[in-house]
């Protein structure tokens, strides 16, 4: 699904911060009436288990993408407790441990700051609740080890030596100052880099007044890739194991390393709970046409929404726009894909595959070769779905769509946009991008 922490696709989701706003990002049902009848929550999430991992990737390409299913099917008494029995479309927030290494490191970057560190100290962690845990539990699965806040810098400022302070700022402002612009990662430094920048100087400060300035870990929300009446008891995700170069070293993502790598099938335990989104949602009338564009791992939330489909047989034509950079390294769920196709599931299974030619190729100029059907499908009354990159990806294709509804449908620009204006305001233009 958009990432707190480390922009993960697949990670968290732009829905986050409205539907917590607006209250309708619980642990249970639309339905529920009142939270202390939600047994699994963020508050009280399930300890699940990884059940299986699948290597999504042919191999050879410079990404790694992984199935994973998670089983919750112990969560109530002889079935699945209502609070994670989940929708087409919703999420699944995930609590991370840091890396053991990225912990050593922070540890050892402490001692420098404090000589007299104790792991075993209690320290605060700071959030809605607050928390009182010794540091080194709160290293390993409290605390971001990751994104720098300003209440960080500014604790270690005031306690940096006279002499090295101004220069510290300068430095440090003109480094977050460009963060926006890097490609592929939102940090321009992190905080062990942090961290030396201040040792080396020879700052000294308490490690546990200097945890309590650190951001809490957030919780990860990954697009569910599975029908929950398909597969009852297991939650299917679709993972983009992060790896990512900084300041000249390979960093990992902390949640997707986590779950693609770090927890053990089967016996370790993976605090989980469900993340409603009444924003992104089939229609209820399966003889309605739905139009579904998802690149990379976009395409999570449409495996679930095809499995829901074909298991309700529905009579409504399910079209996916998909793209990745390969179609022999990247093709995620090629397999699953193409026999959906074949057996007509999907009555269109339309690709981009960026590189695999001189010129690249992404899913708004497939959307664009295909109009006239697009168009048909929209002025039919078709639901359209959109998931995965808000930066780029999300308002291509809204231009694309655009255009689409200008050239076919004959409207002008701004009767276009009022168009799709309209099938939003009808839930039948959904987007959940990050």
């Amino acid at each position: 699904g958009t990432v707190v922490g480390e922009g993960e696709a697949g990670g968290e989701k732009d829905f986050l911060e409205e539907n917590l706003r607006s209250g309708t990002l619980v642990g249970g049902g639309e339905a529920v009436a009142a939270a202390e009848e939600v047994k699994f929550s963020q508050k009280a999430p399930f300890m699940a288990v990884i059940s299986a991992r699948e290597e999504l990737n042919a191999g050879g390409g410079d990404k790694r993408v992984v199935h994973v299913e998670i089983d919750v099917s112990g969560s109530g008494e002889g079935e699945v407790d209502p609070s994670l029995r989940h929708a087409p479309g919703d999420a699944l927030g995930v609590f991370p441990e840091n890396a053991p290494q990225a912990v050593e490191q922070v540890v050892g970057l402490l001692r420098r700051l404090d000589p007299a560190l104790n792991l075993d100290a209690v320290v605060q962690i700071a959030g809605a609740v607050k928390k009182h845990v010794p540091m080194r539990e709160a290293l390993r699965s409290g605390l971001d080890l990751k994104v720098v806040n300003p209440q960080l810098t500014d604790r270690l400022l005031k306690a940096a030596p006279d002499g090295e302070r101004a220069r510290l700022r300068a430095s440090l402002a003109e480094r977050l100052e460009h963060r926006e612009h890097l490609e592929g990662n939102a940090h321009s430094i992190e905080v062990p880099d942090l961290l030396e920048e201040f040792a080396a100087c020879g700052t000294t400060i308490s490690a546990t007044q200097l945890l309590e300035a650190f951001r809490p870990l957030h919780p990860r929300y990954y697009s569910i890739a599975s029908d929950y009446e398909t597969t009852p008891g297991k939650i299917a995700l679709t993972v983009d194991v992060l790896e990512y170069e900084l300041l000249g070293s390979t960093r990992l993502g902390v949640a997707s390393t986590f779950l693609g790598d770090r927890v053990e099938t089967a016996t370790a335990k993976l605090p989980v709970f469900l993340a409603r989104n009444k924003h992104f949602r089939l229609p209820e009338d399966h003889t309605t046409d739905i139009l579904m564009i998802g690149p990379g791992t976009g395409v999570a939330p449409f495996i679930g929404f095809l499995e829901h489909r074909a298991r309700n047989a529905a009579t409504g034509k399910s079209a996916l726009y998909f793209g990745c950079r390969h179609r022999d390294q990247d093709f995620l769920y090629r397999a699953r894909l193409e026999a959906w196709r074949d057996a007509g599931v999907l009555a269109g299974l339309h690709c981009a595959f960026s590189r695999d030619q001189q010129e690249k190729v992404y899913v708004q100029h497939r959307l664009k070769e295909n109009a006239e059907g697009v168009w048909a499908m929209l002025d039919g009354g078709a639901h359209v779905y959109v998931c995965g990159d808000a930066k780029r990806m999300a308002g291509d294709v809204h231009v694309a769509l655009r255009a689409i509804v200008m050239d076919r449908g004959g409207f002008s620009e701004a009767g276009a946009e009022a168009f799709l204006e309209g099938m939003e305001k009808a839930h039948r233009y959904q987007r959940d991008v990050w």
